[in-house]
């Protein structure tokens, strides 16, 4: 976890120190705002417990925000999303609300972007329980995670995306996985979505423009 404090600390004072140079110069500084919405069908989650492997299929819907700085072909920024999971094992179906934050890149080609993100924080809490996998009622999951993207821009402003991410929960409610004999619970995100593009330039003696 300090590995990650620690390269979230490096990323925001650098995207700080970057909008200050740029004010500081009276250049026009670019934020992008990207919300953004996306659905899994093909999930899947994992945990062993006692030696016993316990595999679940995925739902899911979110729905967030990206915040970043345009550089060339390269972004840098925020991700943030929540939503709704529901993991089923047999006739057994658990409910999820869900929320993440992290820090992502984000690489351009034409009508093409690769993305890469870290997620600082990921957690989930229990919203209806039927013993499909480990936790209990209103108890919350917490680890960390990453993952990588691939957007297509579809019109000037909207882009398909696809978001392949992998979490790793390690403690639910106050249980530590590891420690109580399960392995860490382990999430696999196929999500397709939509994203809308707001582009703002802004400088410190000039007028603020919206695009």
């Amino acid at each position: 976890m300090t590995n990650y404090l620690n390269f979230f600390f490096k990323v925001f004072f650098t995207l700080i120190g970057l909008v200050s140079l740029s004010t500081a110069l009276n250049a026009k500084t670019a934020i992008q705002l990207n919300p953004f919405f996306g659905v899994q069908f093909f999930g899947q989650a994992s945990v062993y417990q006692e030696k016993q492997k316990y595999n679940l299929q995925t739902t899911d819907f979110t729905m967030g925000l990206r915040a970043s700085l345009p550089l060339e072909n390269f972004n840098i920024g925020f991700e943030y999303f929540g939503g709704y999971e529901k993991s089923v094992r047999l006739d057994l179906a658990d409910e999820w609300s869900k929320a993440a934050f992290g820090v992502f890149g984000t690489f351009h080609y034409k009508l093409w972007s690769l993305r890469t993100t870290i997620y600082l924080s990921a957690g989930k809490t229990l919203k209806s329980d039927t013993d499909a996998g480990p936790g209990n009622l209103d108890e919350s999951a917490s680890g960390q995670g990453a993952g990588i993207g691939i957007d297509y821009q579809i019109l000037s402003n909207l882009l398909v995306t696809y978001d392949y991410r992998h979490l790793s929960f390690e403690k639910i409610g106050d249980q530590e996985l590891i420690g109580s004999n399960y392995s860490e619970l382990e999430n696999t995100e196929y999500a397709f979505g939509l994203s809308y593009l707001f582009n703002f330039e802004t400088s410190l003696f000039g007028e603020d423009k919206k695009e």
